[in-house]
């Protein structure tokens, strides 16, 4: 072989080995794969970090209790299998595409059907912003005695509503998911309580607190979050529970919205197949899929500024949650 045909092998071959080793080029954040794998990746780590897909009853610090990460999978489809937790926001997927801004979805562990996660996906600023949806392991309360019966029964009412107020208002809650196991009432939670018994003596309660090592997530669990017992068959109480929600969302004599929500700090609120969030106010009520139905009672949830009595309504201070976590 000539010298110079030797040396453009030699080019060539060096040419070659040096693209082999190049990096290649990362796909676009748009190209459906990408955009996809990052939704993929931060609802796993969602799930880790909030434990939120438990495999069993246990101690709520054993960390033997959870899905390990390797076996998390993420779904668009609803979960297959009879769970004992889990909920989800219909409609689930289509998995995200390039165009794709919002999208629910589901978080399950391989081979276990103890519990599962859904979340709530939008895209904003470049990145995926992902929440989890709530599930609540709550037992059916007993009927409170004394109710009125029929359907033209009348809601009893002892005592008024307390009006909105004036002034500087709160902020919208963010989502505060629980974390942590400190199952005593709050303040809030249980001056929240002592309103709308007073004002529906007829009504009853299902309790704040729940054993950390049982189910799933909850802020039960956390003494933050109430379960009113009213159930969807009895005409008094669907009346009670509607005169509460608008009481709670009516706006002021400023106009602003959710007035007695943002002072009491509400954060969401789970009745008959629907959740309400502050972290989603403008989308108002939305069809809720879980192992509970809340037919049999209302469940109220507070930020912990206001399960601490540390809002407007409680101290005068309106609280500014700033951007969510």
């Amino acid at each position: 072989m000539c010298p110079i045909r030797r040396l453009l092998l030699v080019i060539v071959l060096v040419a070659a080995s040096v693209m082999a080793a190049w990096p290649a080029a990362a796909a676009p954040a748009d190209a459906p794969a990408g955009r996809a794998g990052q939704l993929e990746r931060l609802a796993r780590d969602l799930a880790v970090r909030l434990r939120a897909v438990p495999v069993r009853d246990g101690d709520f610090a054993d960390p033997g209790r959870y899905c390990p990460p390797d076996r998390l999978a993420v779904s668009f489809t609803p979960p297959a299998g009879a769970f004992r937790f889990g909920a989800y926001i219909p409609p689930l997927g289509p998995a995200p595409g390039p165009a794709t801004t919002r999208v629910n979805g589901v978080v399950t562990c391989r081979g276990a059907t103890y519990a599962y996660m859904g979340f709530e996906a939008r895209w904003a600023a470049g990145g995926w912003r992902v929440v989890d949806v709530p599930a609540l392991d709550e037992p059916a309360p007993a009927p409170a005695p004394g109710r009125p019966a029929g359907p033209g029964a009348a809601v009893p009412l002892a005592a008024a509503l307390p009006p909105p107020g004036t002034g500087p208002l709160d902020d919208l809650a963010p989502y505060q998911p629980q974390t942590t196991c400190s199952p005593r009432p709050k303040t809030g939670v249980v001056g929240f309580r002592r309103i709308v018994l007073a004002s529906f003596p007829a009504t009853g309660s299902a309790g704040i607190s729940r054993a950390c090592s049982i189910g799933g997530r909850s802020e039960h669990k956390e003494g933050r979050a109430w379960d009113w017992a009213v159930t969807v068959s009895d005409p008094s109480d669907r009346a009670a529970a509607r005169r509460v929600f608008s009481w709670l969302f009516r706006a002021d004599a400023d106009g602003r919205r959710f007035a007695m929500a943002r002072r009491l700090g509400v954060m969401y609120i789970i009745h008959n197949r629907r959740i309400w969030g502050s972290y989603r106010a403008a989308e108002g009520w939305r069809p809720y899929v879980g192992a509970n139905p809340h037919t049999d009672h209302v469940h109220v949830s507070f930020s912990w500024a206001g399960a601490r009595k540390q809002t407007s309504y409680w101290d005068g201070t309106p609280v500014t949650y700033g951007s969510p976590a």
